[in-house]
């Protein structure tokens, strides 16, 4: 390391911007510590992306040894170091890596990445979104005008469950081989569960503080994902009653009255639903989209058609495989959309210091500097 140091022993320019000083301080490591980390979560999550784009995801596990070495240095970190909380960016990285992964191996047959536990905490934070939208919000419940399933068509039968999730794992061009979800729902993640995960996921987006905003299209995204989570529940996991359509559409501003244990997807809906103005009130795009995508899934006016077909209707106006890529689109420029970390840039040798991104030549001279390269 002394070619890092110039005549009078101080660090060569550039050695100060991009790098950690790798005396062995203990502040000085955890930062050396969370640079390996963070670019391991980069490099694990474009593996995520690039499998799923693979010809045969289904008999692939492309990025398994890479999300198990992350996780095993995550594991590796909170030991060494703890109490130390990661920075803002890594810490939305990390998070990008869970719900991609989660998102596009729900499915998967051999590897899904969760637990029954957990999908069971996150059905039970569902339920205690729902308890507080319904006691502590002003806002009425979805189906509040509206009679669901008058014809008494839900639960559906074992067999038309079987049998629709058949149809959606075929409809994806699942081989039949890798169709273990089809008969485990319990241990398979819905998109129910998802819901309160994908929230947080873009409130801590938000909350890197470079204006970054949910748009219309993101709302749009936001409502579409609990139209299918509604079709999902009710046609493919045995859903019945109007709780889980309520529970489903319970996002929206909570208003300004906190609550001292409200779930984090609470806290989450503040960023996301509330005009930045008026706290007290909710966006307007949002109130549209939503009251948009809960007309789309019941019966339309004057027409004698049940709930049942009513959610038929909407599957197939709104099929899941479009609704899978576009949901991938959103993290993908999520994954982009963010400066890379420091050994990333190094790696590609672009430089890129709070934002600006140095020449070509500029990169490489500065590598130079600090020695990376001959």
């Amino acid at each position: 390391m002394a070619n890092a140091y110039d005549s009078h022993g101080q660090p060569r320019e550039g050695y100060l911007n991009l790098t950690r000083r790798m005396e062995n301080e203990e502040g000085d490591q955890f930062d050396v510590d969370l640079t390996i980390l963070d670019f391991l979560v980069y490099k694990a999550i474009g593996l995520v992306f690039e499998w799923r784009s693979s010809s045969d995801p289904y008999h692939s596990d492309l990025p398994n040894a890479l999300v198990n070495m992350t996780a095993d240095w995550r594991t590796f970190l909170g030991h060494k170091h703890q109490g130390r909380r990661l920075c803002p960016k890594a810490a939305f990285r990390s998070r990008l890596l869970q719900f991609a992964l989660i998102f596009t191996h729900r499915l998967h047959h051999g590897e899904t990445w969760t637990t029954e536990h957990s999908l069971n905490h996150l059905r039970e934070q569902n339920k205690m979104r729902a308890e507080y939208w319904q006691q502590r919000t002003h806002h009425p419940p979805a189906l509040q005008q509206h009679a669901f399933d008058q014809q008494k068509h839900f639960p559906l039968s074992d067999g038309a469950l079987y049998e629709n999730r058949n149809l959606l794992a075929s409809t994806l061009n699942m081989p039949m081989d890798q169709r273990r979800w089809v008969t485990d729902v319990a241990g398979t993640p819905s998109l129910h569960c998802l819901l309160p995960l994908f929230m947080e996921l873009t409130a801590a987006r938000v909350a890197l503080d470079d204006d970054w905003l949910p748009t219309s299209d993101w709302y749009d995204l936001a409502g579409e994902f609990m139209l299918q989570a509604v079709i999902g529940e009710y046609l493919r996991n045995g859903a019945y009653g109007p709780s889980p359509f309520n529970t489903i559409f319970s996002y929206g501003c909570p208003g300004v009255e906190r609550w001292a244990e409200e779930p984090a997807d609470v806290t989450a809906m503040r960023r996301l639903f509330c005009c930045e103005a008026n706290p007290r009130n909710e966006h307007h795009d949002w109130t549209r989209i939503k009251r948009e995508y809960i007309a789309a899934l019941l019966p339309p006016g004057g027409r004698d058609e049940g709930s049942l077909r009513a959610l038929q209707r909407a599957e197939a106006r709104y099929p899941y495989a479009a609704f899978e890529e576009r949901l991938l689109c959103f993290l993908s420029s999520l994954h982009h959309g963010l400066v890379k970390p420091d050994l990333a840039q190094v790696e590609e040798g672009r430089i890129n210091i709070d934002g600006t991104e140095l020449s070509e030549a500029e990169s490489r001279a500065m590598i130079q500097r600090m020695c990376l390269q001959d």
